[in-house]
């Protein structure tokens, strides 16, 4: 799944804008991003219907109605940052594939937001 997801749905006026920051976001961080219309799962449409366009950062809501292009392109520096730091602490601590862990995969515990619950979001990258 992507660490960007932007959740639209039909008619959205002001997704056609966000689709455009975030294929501009994409070019820059080389970082996919993956649209899910709302209208196709009750629980995001709940959620999140009153908002859109909402940009999903990890899964976590990082805006809504625009993309904040700087804020964003600063937390995606800062989660690589971070994904490089536990990288380094679980090589340190011996930790391998063979006993758990996947390079990738969060450690510890996490609160999953709906978009990471729903599954086979296909990635959209600049371009295509």
């Amino acid at each position: 799944m992507s660490r960007l997801t932007l959740l639209t749905t039909k008619d959205c006026y002001l997704c056609v804008r966000a689709r455009a920051d975030l294929d501009a976001v994409a070019r820059r961080t080389g970082v996919a991003w993956a649209e899910v219309d709302v209208a196709d799962d009750p629980e995001l449409a709940r959620e999140y219907g009153d908002r859109l366009p909402v940009v999903l950062l990890d899964g976590r809501e990082h805006g809504y109605w625009d993309v904040d292009v700087e804020r964003l392109e600063r937390d995606l520096g800062a989660g690589r940052a971070e994904e490089s730091r536990l990288a380094g602490i679980c090589l340190d601590s011996g930790q391998n594939s063979d006993e758990g862990y996947l390079p990738g995969e969060p450690i510890g515990s996490v609160q999953l937001g709906a978009a990471q619950r729903y599954g086979g979001v296909p990635d959209r990258t600049s371009g295509k």
